[in-house]
């Protein structure tokens, strides 16, 4: 055998064994979904897709997972919703959006992190959240949204 594979083979096993170690205790996580289609999608929505891939996951692992999204949603995660029914493809409109991420937010104190996938709007929020908070911009960064990461870039950390 590759002496080089044999290192590679013996390094993710210690990488799992660390993973393992680090974190015996379950966490208690927040997903933060968008609100215009329920999860997991019927058909069109990667990003839904992919919020509730990663939910049922964490769920799988034994992570107490809250996922905030529609209410016709169905997930293995407890489910909270500020919106009874998916509002529909191209229906979030910025005060919408809002009120989801003031509602998930105003639960921030009771997680170990906060995950939120609904692009600019949970930003503002994560300021004043005592978790660390990840957010995912699942969509194209565009040369009218660089103003808009100028001025929160001043208030919160960003990766780019």
């Amino acid at each position: 055998m590759d002496n080089d594979l044999v290192k590679t083979k013996g390094l993710r096993f210690q990488a799992r064994v660390l993973e393992k170690e680090c974190y015996k205790e379950n966490m208690r996580i927040a997903q933060i979904a968008p609100i215009c289609l329920s999860l997991p999608p019927v058909s069109y929505g990667g990003t839904e897709l992919i919020v509730s891939s990663l939910t049922e996951s964490l769920v799988k692992r034994g992570h107490e997972v809250t996922l905030y999204a529609s209410g016709d949603s169905k997930t293995g995660a407890r489910l909270k919703s500020f919106f009874k029914k998916a509002l529909g493809f191209g229906n979030d409109s910025p005060e919408f959006c809002i009120a989801n991420a003031n509602f998930a937010f105003q639960d921030a104190d009771s997680f170990d992190v906060i995950h939120s996938h609904i692009g600019f709007y949970g930003l503002p929020f994560s300021k004043y959240a005592k978790p660390p908070v990840v957010t995912t911009l699942h969509n194209d960064i565009i040369k009218e949204n660089d103003i808009f990461l100028n001025i929160i870039r001043m208030s919160v950390h960003l990766w780019r």
